[in-house]
């Protein structure tokens, strides 16, 4: 196991997340500003979309590719934070909660199992 096996796994959790997000409304909750439910959709497809040319060439060992994986798993473990955060400060459930802790535990996971193995191509 190494940075694209991860990468790869945290990405189907995103997707997965990016559903829970959906079926849940997030938009309806966002606590930062008032999202429209098509920015919402938008913005989730279009990240989708990116990050799929970024895995085609992790598995190449491209240097751009290894560094954006790498962005995306610091990225990912705080969205998980961010989820948990804002679901205690509001007392209720944060649409993005179960997959956001999700993340945290993958991410921990392979870190306590394969430790610096995880940042090697």
């Amino acid at each position: 196991m190494n940075l694209k096996h991860l990468a790869i796994l945290m990405y189907m959790v995103l997707i997965l997340h990016q559903i829970e997000e959906y079926i849940y409304e997030f938009w309806e909750v966002f606590p930062l500003y008032d999202m429209a439910k098509s920015v919402f959709i938008i913005f989730n497809v279009i990240v989708s979309i990116v990050l799929i040319p970024v895995w085609v060439y992790l598995w190449h060992n491209r240097v751009w590719a290894i560094n954006i994986a790498r962005v995306f798993l610091v990225l990912m473990l705080l969205n998980g934070i961010w989820h948990i955060g804002w679901s205690i400060y509001l007392h209720q459930y944060m649409p993005g909660l179960i997959t956001g802790i999700t993340f945290i535990v993958v991410f921990v996971f392979f870190v306590l199992k394969y430790g610096r193995k995880i940042y090697s191509v």
